[in-house]
């Protein structure tokens, strides 16, 4: 990893020149006007219009022809949502599972993968300040003095086309101000759950340079127990700061330096909810009917790290606006370990015809990656008929993993991979007229992965004892992914847009044999609809949309041996609508109602199904994808009311997702029937709304959900007598905070 290293010299010596540089230029600066352009940016204008940076540069939500969701950063504190997994429970369409800890398995519209380990991308791309987070692990993201969160929902195919055939999650925190600032807030909640945030911004020198310093203390019990050990189980800690300096260096010549550090501590709970489970039938009395309990020789315990500096330069030319981002970071997952038995003692099946004396467990693994990006891009003026936006991108990262498990045998090894990937894009919008506009963009993306494991010889005990032949695979994918739009606007208030978006992510390699490489996946999707405003009350956003999916990356389990494979399957269909109502009834009072319909299937397609009493390929065509519930709905509730001399303000919303499906097989047991989440929050703000005191509650039901069901050793025994391996959504949590502002 030392040439990334080398890359965070470079990009530390560079942001300390410019600091310096920005401290010496002040004398002069102070005396020039500052710059017209302000680069703190709010999510809303002074109407209430959500701006969004979708399109690389600062547009009205309405004005953006993609169906996007957007949570503002007020709305997560609202909701309760501190980290990217729960997002799932405010965008409808999005399921979003964890596998082992913090590692996220998100689905758009019926879009994602299952695949695990550094040699395998993911299906939703993953963006924290214009910055590419290139993991599953990585992409868990507890958020941190966060603006607002934008879901692009479909493929992405030029300006954020990496590994994005599903959609693009993009963070956006918030920045310097050359006015003195800050906010803060304390909660408390069962489960003991302590949360204490604050922020504070201002000048260091007038009109010139700006810094922002957030940070964040987050510590809740447990939702799980390990009844031998008596510890919690899913539990969750994070230590968050980020530091940022605004520079104006120039009159047209600004410059954002951030330096950011995250330490998350947390603990995988998955559940064997059938008692029947060939792994209870090894042992006595280690079924427990409630679900938030369970037996294990091993407490489950994830820790990760992931810290980053980067420094973004945007110069405002006559010809445009030229951004340029370079950015670093180092990521650590583990050492981590979670027990995947569900039982406090290593197992024996003698009855069965693989008969095995051992345990499922992961004890002591660790991940880590170093990642070196820089993009720039030329965003060319609005006010223009002919809009460009062109530009280029570089990531490089190494990553390692070492793998120490246990499946009956110790399975321990060392893997390494080297994943340089580079970019050039150009997206384009001409106005034919006043009302009518035509795009085109291209993505032109190369990328390759050298990926390498050796084998270890270990003892049951967890002792290395040796080494095997190292196994490579070496592969390169090259790929161009166009998109054409066409935006017809018959009002200020109305457009009407249709788009064909091609999205591509990238092969890899079976993160347990190198020799299994599989190919790119491929997407066209084509969407229509429209976005409205009706009289200042109502608002009205529906996209209809169709994919033609092809080249699935599906991963299936062998017999006899329980060999894992990827293979490039054959195709999907998936057709639905999108769309979001909000209606502002009165003074203080608004209505809104998110909702997504999927009609989704596989092709042609037959898959070893290892559930049966008997085993064997079976055919899914006609199927309803995996993690594409047929219907999921938001509808929330918002009304404000002066009481004295302060305002109370209400929250509430329900989510509601239809029958949900975690293999392609359709069987029920591996279904999460449809359910309802209620959510409240209730505040009283006082002192000109500067401080404020509430009561939150998520989950108000305490309905048991799943958001994962799958099974670790499916081979050793048939459907009825699967783990059915579980993890659980949150159940019902509440609290009270105290915030204030200046």
């Amino acid at each position: 990893m030392m040439r990334y290293r080398m890359s965070l010299f470079t990009t530390a010596a560079t942001i300390a020149v410019i600091c310096g540089s920005g401290a010496a230029f002040a004398q002069d600066a102070a005396t020039t006007p500052p710059a017209d352009a302000v680069v703190a940016e709010t999510d809303e204008t002074d109407s209430g219009e959500i701006v969004v940076t979708a399109e690389r540069r600062a547009t009205s939500l309405q004005k953006v022809s993609a169906a996007i969701q957007v949570v503002t950063g007020e709305n997560l504190t609202k909701i309760g949502i501190v980290d990217t997994e729960n997002l799932q429970v405010r965008v409808p369409a999005m399921v979003n599972s964890r596998l082992g800890g913090p590692t996220q398995r998100p689905y758009i519209r019926g879009i994602g993968n299952d695949l695990y380990g550094i040699a395998s991308g993911n299906s939703i791309a993953t963006y924290v300040d214009g910055v590419y987070i290139p993991n599953s692990t990585q992409s868990f993201q507890a958020f941190l003095d966060t603006e607002r969160v934008e879901v692009l929902k479909g493929p992405q195919a030029v300006l954020y086309g990496r590994n994005a055939t599903g959609g693009t999650v993009l963070i956006s925190s918030k920045k310097p101000e050359f006015e003195f600032g800050g906010s803060g807030d304390i909660s408390y909640g069962n489960y003991n759950d302590f949360q204490v945030r604050g922020a504070v911004t201002g000048p260091i020198v007038d009109d010139v340079i700006a810094v922002r310093i957030a940070a964040q203390y987050l510590d809740r019990d447990g939702f799980g127990k390990n009844i031998p050990s008596g510890k919690d189980q899913d539990f969750f800690r994070n230590f968050a700061v980020r530091g940022s300096m605004l520079m104006r260096l120039g009159e047209n010549l600004t410059a954002l330096a951030v330096a950011d550090y995250s330490k998350i501590e947390t603990g995988d709970y998955v559940k064997t909810p059938n008692q029947n489970a060939w792994n209870y039938q090894a042992t006595v009395g280690q079924y427990v009917e409630d679900p938030w309990l369970r037996y294990g020789n091993h407490d489950s315990f994830a820790p990760l790290t992931d810290a980053g500096m980067r420094l973004t330069l945007n110069w405002d030319t006559s010809f445009g606006e030229i951004t340029s981002t370079t950015s670093f970071r180092e990521f650590k997952y583990g050492p981590f370990t979670y027990d995947n038995d569900d039982v406090g003692m290593p197992l024996s099946l003698p009855t069965n015809p693989r008969t095995v004396l051992g345990e499922l467990a992961i004890v002591g693994s660790v991940q880590e990656s170093d990642q070196f990006s820089h993009e720039t891009y030329l965003a060319t003026p609005t006010d223009k008929p002919l809009r460009l936006i062109v530009g280029g991108s570089v990531f490089l990262e190494d990553a390692i993993d070492q793998q120490r498990s246990f499946f009956f045998a110790p399975r321990f090894s060392n893997r390494a991979l080297d994943n340089p990937a580079y970019a050039a894009f150009a997206d384009a919008k001409f106005d034919l007229t006043e009302k009518l506009t035509l795009s085109a963009g291209a993505r032109y993306s190369s990328e390759k992965k050298r990926y390498t494991l050796q084998p270890l010889n270990a003892t049951l005990a967890g002792v290395i004892t040796g080494t095997r032949p190292t196994v490579e695979g070496n592969s390169k994918w090259n790929d161009f992914t166009p998109r054409f739009g066409v935006e017809y606007r018959p009002t200020n208030d109305v457009m009407l847009f249709a788009t064909a978006t091609k999205g591509f992510k990238s092969g890899g390699f079976n993160t347990d044999n190198p020799a299994n490489e599989f190919e790119p996946e491929d997407i066209w999707s084509y969407e229509g609809g429209i976005k409205s405003r009706w009289g200042g009350f109502l608002t009205v956003n529906l996209s209809a949309f169709y994919y033609d999916y092809s080249n699935l990356q599906v991963q299936q389990v062998l017999l006899p041996a329980g060999t894992s494979i990827v293979t490039n399957a054959s195709e999907a269909k998936i057709k639905g609508l999108d769309g979001e109502i909000i209606v502002r009834a009165a003074d203080g009072l608004t209505i809104g109602t998110n909702f997504a319909l999927l009609d989704s299937e596989y092709g042609d397609l037959t898959l070893f199904n290892d559930l049966l009493a008997v085993p064997t390929n079976v055919s899914v065509e006609g199927n309803v994808l995996k993690r594409a519930p047929k219907t999921s709905v938001v509808t929330y509730v918002d009304y404000d009311v002066p009481i004295g001399a302060g305002e109370l303000s209400f929250h509430g919303e329900a989510m509601y997702r239809s029958k949900t499906y975690y293999t392609p097989f359709q069987d029920e047991p591996h279904a999460q029937p449809g359910f309802w989440l209620l959510n409240a929050n209730i505040r009283y703000s006082f002192d000109d709304n500067r401080q404020y005191i509430s009561l939150y509650g998520q989950n108000l039901a305490n309905k048991l959900y799943a958001t994962s069901i799958e099974d670790v050793a499916r081979f050793l025994g048939p459907l009825d007598g699967a783990p059915l391996y579980t993890h659980y959504g949150q159940p019902r949590t509440y609290g009270v905070r105290y915030g204030i502002s200046f």
